[in-house]
């Protein structure tokens, strides 16, 4: 590379020397070379870019992060790399609260049906739309959505049907909220985390309809 920096084989080789930093985590190695290969036009451009992309956010270097896969998606990239870009954004997003550019994303994701479903994302896509929703106090849009993902049997199902008795709880609805929860118990059954969240949820509709010796069963 030192000697022949402008030979017609130097981005293949700045790829795989890339590659090779990539596999020994030396990150800071790696990125250097991917920052070559993305100010130029060449074959590994788009997969030099996402790599760049992972890296940053391995480094916490999350701005980069976001630059790095928005170029990305600026580019005629594949549908399966422009997918992933737009995923990265948006779990980067939703980490950061950032609801707007959340539900941006989603529904650019699953306008890319063929892929996302392939990938089985359009679920994530729409429980991270769904919970940004309710964030931003669109609470029959955020249930909309929920109800959908209910009718699957995964973790998307579990967090839907806990969070739907979490709305009937919030409303004041507790016994709404109970059943809900009940469903939700025998969706979560390999989701602890939900599972414990329902049983904590029905003990406090317990608390809040008096029936103190229910709310402490729930809980034994």
């Amino acid at each position: 590379m030192k000697a022949y920096p402008n030979s017609i084989h130097a981005n293949e080789v700045r790829y795989y020397l890339a590659e090779s930093y990539f596999k020994v985590e030396s990150l800071y190695q790696e990125a250097e070379n991917y920052k070559v290969l993305k100010e130029t036009w060449n074959v590994y451009k788009s997969r030099a870019i996402m790599r760049l992309g992972s890296i940053y956010q391995e480094l916490n270097q999350t701005q980069q992060a976001i630059d790095a896969y928005q170029s990305l998606i600026t580019l005629e990239a594949t549908a399966k790399e422009t997918f992933s870009a737009s995923r990265a954004l948006m779990l980067i997003y939703a980490s950061r609260g950032e609801c707007e550019q959340v539900i941006r994303l989603s529904n650019e994701i699953l306008e890319m049906p063929n892929v996302a479903t392939a990938l089985s994302a359009d679920r994530e896509a729409l429980i991270l739309k769904a919970n940004c929703l309710l964030t931003l106090k669109k609470v029959d849009e955020a249930v909309e959505i929920y109800n959908f993902l209910v009718e699957e049997d995964d973790r998307y199902a579990a967090e839907s049907s806990y969070l739907i008795g979490w709305v009937r709880f919030e409303a004041g609805e507790y016994e709404a909220s109970q059943e809900m929860l009940f469903d939700s118990i025998e969706k979560t059954v390999g989701y602890p985390e939900w599972s414990a969240k329902s049983y904590l949820l029905i003990a406090r509709s317990y608390i809040e309809l008096d029936q103190i010796f229910q709310a402490k069963a729930t809980l034994r």
